[in-house]
């Protein structure tokens, strides 16, 4: 990792930026290496040559990865990065999870033995497992490596988050790690179904294998299987409803 810190910090400091901005940029510059059908980005300013050092850093983070993954069921670096990058100036006190914690909840809360039936119709017939403040989706990471570990299908993951920066890191994240899923940007308390950006990871891996590993961008709601509207027959009864039953189930 030091050799990418340290690529990350020069290239800030030669252009005037922060390490935040430059892991944020770094980010968008890899979604949009995966997206296929990216679109043009007004707000990318940087130079040909400035692109040349965001492929390098692109490059060296991929090689991470794979030294990393020989010996290890996931690897979240771009939490590691985060905290790394950005203690000194708070960046609201973000921290993310241990990696022993979240191995240690998946291996509590999940048996791969007992799944439920029930498959919400994303890339086929999966379960869906969702974190709804996701932040570098590590729980989601561990959940999907319990399913590998067992040799089970993989499920399908939802990462939810208000923050732009995680929702990125989240979806590079999954997508880096050959899972199926999305990742949505918005309030999962105030706007629930909502949507500011969202990424559907691997597409294009699916249903052929191996396919290409993709990050679709999109902001059409129509595109996530966590904001379509439930069946009629999967909707809660409503609460009036609900107390009729009951009363006459009380008093005949």
């Amino acid at each position: 990792m030091k050799e990418l810190v340290s690529l990350i910090e020069s290239f800030a400091y030669e252009n005037g930026k922060d390490n935040k901005q430059v892991l944020d940029d770094l980010l968008t510059y890899v979604i949009c290496y995966f997206d296929p059908f990216p679109k043009k980005n007004p707000q990318w300013t940087y130079t040909k040559e400035q692109n040349v050092k965001f492929y390098e850093m692109m490059a060296e983070y991929i090689r991470i990865m794979d030294e990393e993954l020989k010996h290890k069921e996931w690897f979240d670096a771009w939490g590691d990065l985060f905290m790394s990058l950005t203690a000194k100036g708070g960046a609201k006190g973000q921290f993310f999870t241990p990696t022993q914690i979240c191995d240690m909840m998946a291996k509590m809360e999940i048996d791969t033995d007992k799944l439920p039936e029930k498959s919400c119709g994303g890339f086929g017939n999966r379960i869906a497992i969702a974190d709804p403040a996701a932040g570098s989706s590590r729980c989601l990471l561990a959940a999907h490596a319990r399913f590998i570990h067992d040799q089970k299908k993989p499920p399908y993951l939802v990462a939810e988050d208000v923050d732009r920066m995680c929702c990125k890191m989240s979806a590079v994240n999954m997508m880096m790690h050959g899972c199926f899923g999305e990742v949505v940007c918005h309030d999962t308390l105030a706007d629930p179904k909502g949507l500011k950006i969202g990424y559907i990871i691997n597409e294009g891996m699916y249903p052929f294998y191996p396919g290409l590993p993709t990050i679709r961008t999109s902001q059409e709601t129509k595109d996530f299987v966590s904001l379509r509207p439930q069946p009629v027959s999967q909707q809660a009864t409503p609460k009036i409803k609900r107390k009729e039953q009951q009363l006459e189930l009380d008093f005949g």
